[in-house]
């Protein structure tokens, strides 16, 4: 039996321009047009049953995003058509009817996670090279992973096995909410049940704000046994306070910005979205490596 035929179209209004997002369903066929009142067709492209089970493959993170907005996500990646946030809300009411504007607002880095040349990693080659150049824009440094927590094995134990004793590393968390935060440091990780100070290089960052934020009062990390990475005195970021996984525990949190960033300017929990408390997807932990050693 066929489906119905459905069609639904937006007026959605960026800060230069109208655009008309159509979005139509017809023998299981997705199609998805954008256009600019003044300029025509931006895009379009049809999505069979088939093609979004395989788009689906590169998104298990997210159990709960339905696989047209992970469709979305090559859409606007391989066609570099860059979607306003009027219109990735509106494709997700179309997708979640039932949900408000704010509630759809929360769901907006679901359809900003892209497409990716390492199918299970969390950033991509762009991210990576934003996060580079925030380290040495004068030098040309490559990532190296470490640890994935969701492969390795999510426990403080196996976290400070894998990247203990190695300088220069990049920390990535993905928090229940979809967001990616993380930080930089040049020393080591330890389990000293101490702090290591006065890395003037370390520096927390939002990958979906696009923002790095620096150490002001030399609290950089904060080493522990029973603890997983954690930023700043009390802390700005803390995965894992004397917890046995990380996955299955609710002891994740933010005191941002405390040791980073400017407490009379930064926004308070900007590292995770405006939440203070969260859960966690998955770590990943690079080492920087410079590319001519």
């Amino acid at each position: 039996m066929k489906s119905e035929f459905i069609e639904r179209e937006f007026e959605v209004y960026s800060e230069f321009a109208k655009h008309i997002l159509t979005i139509s369903n017809k023998n299981d066929i997705l199609h998805i047009s954008i256009k600019n009142v003044h300029n025509g067709l931006l895009f379009e492209d049809a999505y069979s049953l088939e093609r979004l089970v395989k788009l689906e493959n590169y998104f298990t993170n997210f159990s709960t995003i339905e696989s047209v907005t992970k469709a979305l996500c090559e859409l606007s990646q391989e066609k570099k058509i860059e979607l306003s946030t009027g219109e990735k809300i509106m494709i997700l009411k179309f997708i979640k009817p039932y949900k408000n504007i704010s509630e759809l607002k929360m769901e907006i880095p679901y359809i900003e996670y892209p497409f990716n040349d390492e199918p299970n990693a969390m950033v991509t080659r762009r991210e990576k090279e934003m996060i580079l150049k925030w380290i040495n824009p004068e030098k040309e440094l490559e990532l190296k992973l470490i640890y994935k927590a969701s492969i390795d094995g999510d426990t403080p134990a196996i976290f400070h096995h894998k990247v203990n004793g190695i300088k220069k590393t990049v920390t990535i968390i993905l928090t229940d909410k979809g967001f990616r935060c993380g930080g930089f440091i040049s020393n080591e990780w330890k389990t000293n049940s101490d702090y290591d100070k006065n890395d003037k290089s370390s520096f927390l960052f939002s990958i979906e704000k696009k923002e790095n934020y620096y150490n002001k009062d030399g609290f950089c990390n904060y080493n522990h046994p029973n603890f997983g990475p954690c930023f700043g005195k009390g802390f700005d970021l803390c995965i894992g306070e004397n917890v046995s996984n990380f996955f299955t525990t609710n002891k994740h949190y933010s005191e941002f910005p405390s040791s980073y960033g400017d407490k009379g300017k930064s926004i308070k929990y900007a590292l995770t979205g405006g939440f203070k408390n969260f859960n966690v997807k998955d770590i990943e932990i690079y080492q920087v490596i410079a590319v001519d050693e």
